[in-house]
């Protein structure tokens, strides 16, 4: 349930969270952001063919909504070129635009997945099943990552 309301809700307001001029990268796969970002080439690699960063961008939100309980649906393949890709834009050279958005998406990511333990959920054991609470922490803390985006589309933006 809650991976499907991510899903729908990921789908329905990227478009609108994103600036305009992320828009254009977010068909590129794994590997033509890779390229643009530090020139290594895996497009023989279907570890970074298979997915393109609209998919990074969904397992963004999905960490931010589900948080732990996201991981299942999150391949380890994937989180390993994820995390391959944003190392590789921190320490690049270049400070081209598509550098500039995997940094920004990468401290999001990184953030949400190694961030303080999950306490959003109950798990009930005589049902076997887990299910998310909303605690007023969490609007909070989806304010401050609201804020950090628009500070981000601002500095792309007017920068």
């Amino acid at each position: 349930m809650i991976i499907s309301f991510v899903i729908w809700f990921g789908l329905r307001f990227i478009p609108r969270d994103l600036p305009e001029s992320w828009q254009a990268c977010l068909d590129f796969t794994g590997a033509r952001m890779l390229e643009a970002v530090s020139g290594e080439d895996k497009s023989d690699d279907a570890d970074w063919t298979d997915w393109c960063m609209k998919d990074l961008v969904l397992d963004l939100y999905r960490l931010r909504y589900a948080e732990r309980l996201a991981l299942k649906d999150i391949p380890e393949t994937r989180l390993a070129a994820y995390r391959y890709l944003f190392d590789r834009a921190r320490i690049s050279p270049l400070r081209s635009g598509e550098v500039e958005i995997v940094n920004g998406l990468g401290t999001l990511f990184l953030a949400f997945l190694n961030g303080e333990p999950c306490q959003n959920f109950v798990i009930d054991l005589e049902k076997d099943n887990n299910h998310r609470q909303l605690m007023p922490e969490c609007t909070i803390s989806l304010l401050v990552c609201i804020i950090f985006l628009l500070g981000w589309a601002f500095l792309l933006t007017f920068a």
